[in-house]
């Protein structure tokens, strides 16, 4: 905090919360600082609450401070946006801080999160086994200058790594608590609603270390280093009276049963001193964040260059997509690639929908995990630890497709790793001719199709259920994507099978198998990827042999 700052104090009137106002009373002058109080009423606990709220009203008059209240139907927004109670709460409390912030022109919102707030914290966050951008736990400054589209879990404490800002409407209720308090002003006033848009007060990147912060709201948590032992026994010295929230003592509440019951036993059996380590656990978590951010950062950007982060990014809906393209033969049998029914996107939508991924496999597996959840999270997709994998996997080509939340798909192609919705993703089948011998371009996939005539003299050098016969298979086969009900009598086996059943056996997985190349003679599948060829049309020993393999395309 500098000279001149407005500092609004988040006083709940627990312990901590009126340590902090307390202290910051005896050092404003030296500081230089304009205190007010702010009080949050979450209407959780009825009277409880409301007195609650007249304390600190109380305390703000006594202070000579101005004071500004807040209340919100935290019940009633938990139920509508399937949250949890803890995380409805903290949801409202913050939207209404930078509402305020940005009503009363406030410097910053100051929190008494302590230390054992911030161990708690780290604990829940790895217990949801969380990254160390969720390691890093609880920030002591978030915000500076220019900030712009947050996302919320990084401003508030104790949100799931990576959950991101939705659309959803914030209904809060704002008056002043007292006859001296300042009334908020026009425009702020019972039953208001505004988005999250709102937010764009506060940023979600912690303050670099002497940066400038002025010009917009940031919360400040002074408290961070301070233990809640330490806090209460300066009250006590003070002869200073706080309330208790009978709703802490709740086990029904995650957070209270780590408070309760995991730390304790952590801190009895196996480290006592558990709670300074968690917070150093957070320390090195943020330096390691502010590194890898800015790395991650310049890579995003030489791969997506016309990306701009603040705007989200939505898929368009598209008609049926059907591609035909054949290799190898001359043009009068060629079949041009024909798209029906897609809908055109505009030259920003194209670039925000994709990052380039040519040389990916040369960047270190931390960059490519990161980089990869960066792309998503800036399109408004929380992806977790399996996500991202799946993506990582697709950029390099392991797989052809995968699914992500939100109703998309990523699919590699060739160069680009691009989004699309899963109604144009799954309309996008493929179905191409192989001459033979020949070559068959499957764009969808970014890989080719290739028929090799195996001589008679070399054919019997080359394993069983490996090659077709050619007299059997003709001059050209259909290669497209698989489809369900497709079924497969594979060379070695007793009986035709559904391919599902066989890509189980397999472990191909369900990502991998709306596009798994198979090549039909006629009607009936006679090779499939990764599997023997047909019994019925494999080379028995007289004749020319025809090998089908599938490689990535090369330009």
């Amino acid at each position: 905090m500098r000279a001149g700052d407005r500092v609004a104090v988040a006083v709940s009137g627990g312990a901590d919360s009126v340590a902090l106002l307390r202290l910051l009373l005896e050092l404003r002058e030296e500081l230089g600082i304009v205190l007010a109080v702010a009080h949050f009423n979450h209407g959780l606990r009825g009277a409880e609450s409301d007195a609650d709220q007249a304390f600190v009203a109380e305390l703000a008059r006594q202070s000579g401070l101005e004071f500004f209240a807040g209340i919100a139907d935290v019940r009633d927004h938990a139920v509508l946006n399937k949250l949890s109670v803890e995380a409805a709460g903290r949801e409202l409390r913050y939207a209404w801080f930078a509402r305020l912030a940005a009503a009363k022109r406030l410097d910053a919102i100051a929190t008494a999160h302590t230390l054992d707030d911030q161990a708690e914290t780290v604990l829940l966050k790895f217990l949801r086994g969380a990254g160390t951008k969720g390691l890093a736990g609880i920030y002591p400054v978030v915000g500076r200058a220019g900030a712009e589209a947050p996302q919320f879990n990084n401003v508030a404490d104790g949100t799931p790594e990576g959950v991101p800002l939705q659309d959803r409407t914030v209904r809060l209720q704002a008056f002043d608590g007292t006859a001296e308090a300042t009334p908020l002003p026009e425009g702020f006033v019972s039953g208001h609603e505004f988005t999250r848009a709102d937010m764009r007060s506060f940023h979600p990147e912690p303050a670099s270390a002497g940066g400038t912060l002025r010009g917009t709201a940031r919360i400040v948590r002074p408290l961070l280093g301070v233990t809640r032992d330490e806090v209460e026994a300066y009250v006590e010295s003070i002869g200073q009276s706080w309330r208790e929230d009978t709703s802490n003592l709740d086990h029904r509440f995650l957070r209270n049963r780590v408070r309760h019951e995991l730390l304790p036993l952590l801190e009895r059996e196996y480290n006592p001193n558990i709670q300074q380590a968690l917070s150093d656990v957070a320390e090195i978590a943020r330096g390691e964040e502010e590194y890898w951010r800015k790395e991650v950062e310049g890579e995003l950007r030489a791969r997506s260059p016309e990306l701009k982060p603040t705007e989200k990014w939505r898929p368009e809906k598209a008609g049926p997509s059907t591609r035909t393209k054949v290799l190898g033969r001359d043009d009068t049998n060629k079949r041009e690639h024909v798209d029906v029914g897609l809908k055109a996107r505009s030259s920003t939508n194209a670039e925000q929908d994709r990052l380039k991924i040519e040389d990916f496999a040369r960047l270190p597996l931390a960059l490519q995990r990161r980089l990869l959840k960066c792309f998503a999270e800036d399109r408004g997709l929380t992806l977790d630890f399996g996500h991202v994998e799946k993506l990582r996997r697709c950029a390099l080509g392991e797989l052809a497709r995968t699914e992500l939340p939100g109703g998309l798909i990523a699919v590699n192609a060739k160069q680009w790793l691009e989004l699309r919705s899963c109604s144009q993703a799954s309309a996008s089948e493929y179905e191409v001719l192989l001459p033979i011998p020949g070559a068959a371009r499957i764009e969808e996939l970014g890989m080719t199709v290739r028929a090799t005539i195996v001589p008679e003299q070399f054919a019997c050098e080359v394993p069983p259920g490996e090659l077709l016969s050619r007299d059997l298979i003709g001059a050209e086969l259909t290669i497209r994507n698989w489809r369900p009900g497709d079924r497969f009598w594979p060379a070695h086996s007793g009986s035709e099978e559904k391919l599902k059943r066989l890509f189980a056996e397999k472990k191909i997985s369900a990502d991998e198998r709306p596009t798994w190349p198979v090549a039909l003679c006629e009607n009936e599948i006679v090779w499939v990827r990764g599997f023997p060829v047909a019994k019925a049309y494999g080379w028995s020993g007289d004749g020319d042999g025809v090998r089908i393999d599938a490689v990535p395309t090369r330009e």
